[in-house]
């Protein structure tokens, strides 16, 4: 439906009149046809069961901007290796859902992240193979709020974030603009373990048992390096070229 270009949430009359005005619609355009449910807080539409010819016709009413078919979809989040193509290759596999042939896939390998930090206490992250970051020689493991001194276990071998610029473009949120490489909203954490979280983590939410994760490559380790935002103000900073570490 056209819409008159707002996004405020409307009150009760202007939803009522946006209702009439689909039944209306429909009415005058086609016959067959049930209504499912009108779509009248922010987006102006509704969602309705009829026949492709029908569909055509209501296309071209008038104050009918879009008619978008119904398509039912796949849930994929948890098949990654799948969908990379890492599973299978001649019928020799390549991956498992312990990381690879031997279950230490990613063993040996660095992983440089730019995202929103790391949550250093999950399972998913913690240093289940004892080897010590000495072994990728100095490598700097910055310290903050909720990231202290030993956050960088061996799994994490280095953190770091970048500030600068957004300090000096706005006020930091304290609440959820962290100093440090501690992982405030999620979505480097979630990334990180995706690629390289540990095998066969447990997933538990509210006490329910979904079962066990495991990162594509769960011997890697992560240099994580976050970039802090004033989400507030959308400034980002990522740091010189000398110090930003890109992955292709």
């Amino acid at each position: 439906m056209e819409d008159d270009g707002g996004y405020e949430l409307r009150n009760s009359k202007e939803m009522l009149s946006i209702e009439d005005s689909h039944k209306k619609v429909l009415e005058n355009s086609i016959k067959n046809y049930r209504k499912l449910h009108s779509f009248k807080k922010i987006l102006n539409g509704f969602a309705v069961h009829t026949t492709p010819s029908e569909a055509s016709k209501l296309r071209e009413a008038n104050g009918v901007k879009l008619v978008e078919l119904d398509r039912g979809v796949k849930k994929m989040t948890t098949y990654t290796p799948e969908f990379l193509g890492l599973v299978k290759n001649n019928n020799d596999y390549k991956y498992n859902y312990s990381g690879g042939i031997s279950g230490a896939g990613g063993d040996g390998i660095l992983i440089g992240f730019v995202d929103s930090g790391i949550y250093p206490k999950h399972p998913s992250f913690s240093n289940n193979f004892g080897k010590d970051d000495d072994d990728y020689g100095e490598l700097v493991c910055e310290e903050g709020p909720l990231f202290p001194k030993g956050c960088c276990n061996g799994k994490i071998v280095s953190a770091m974030f970048f500030s600068a610029g957004a300090q000096a473009a706005a006020v930091l949120n304290s609440s959820i603009d962290f100093l440090s490489p501690f992982d405030a909203e999620g979505h480097g954490s979630h990334v990180a373990s995706i690629a390289a979280g540990n095998a066969e983590v447990p997933v538990i939410v509210d006490g329910f048992f979904y079962g066990l994760a495991s990162g594509i490559a769960p011997h890697a380790r992560w240099h994580q390096q976050l970039p802090v935002s004033s989400l507030h103000k959308s400034v980002v900073e990522i740091g010189t070229w000398e110090d930003a570490l890109v992955v292709l």
